[in-house]
């Protein structure tokens, strides 16, 4: 299919909105990428420098997770110790959902995403709504 063909069928097509917390991990950026070589057309692979390109780009996917993280991290440490007020849904089979509040009693990652201890619970950083000194 031509290029010309995809972008003006896909400028006269409704633009979805984004989600909330798009963001293109490496995981997706590798899923991507062995969906493209697989589907690539065998008569016209793609080039040697394409290839190379895309891995360059991989590497700058883990350099910005890993800057995204660092800075999670620095931010969830700076509430060490802060009182917080945190949005949580509820669990399931519940209904509604309610704000805990509490300080902050430490930060953590696990599975590559950033928490803070508050009364005994973790939270992610975006369901942090208030932060006060104490």
């Amino acid at each position: 299919m031509d290029i010309n063909t995809i972008s003006s069928t896909s400028q006269n097509a409704a633009a979805p909105t984004p989600a909330k917390n798009s963001y293109l991990d490496q995981d997706t950026f590798l899923r991507l990428l062995v969906v493209q070589l697989e589907t690539q057309d065998p008569l016209s692979p793609m080039t040697d420098r394409d290839f190379f390109a895309q891995l360059a780009q991989l590497g700058t996917v883990q350099g910005i997770d890993q800057l995204k993280q660092s800075n999670d991290l620095g931010q969830a440490s700076a509430m060490i110790g802060k009182t917080v007020q945190v949005f949580h849904s509820a669990e399931l089979g519940g209904t509604g959902a309610y704000v805990d509040e509490g300080v902050v009693q430490g930060a953590q990652v696990v599975s590559g995403n950033v928490y803070i201890l508050v009364n005994g619970a973790q939270y992610k950083l975006d369901q942090v709504m208030k932060i006060t000194d104490q």
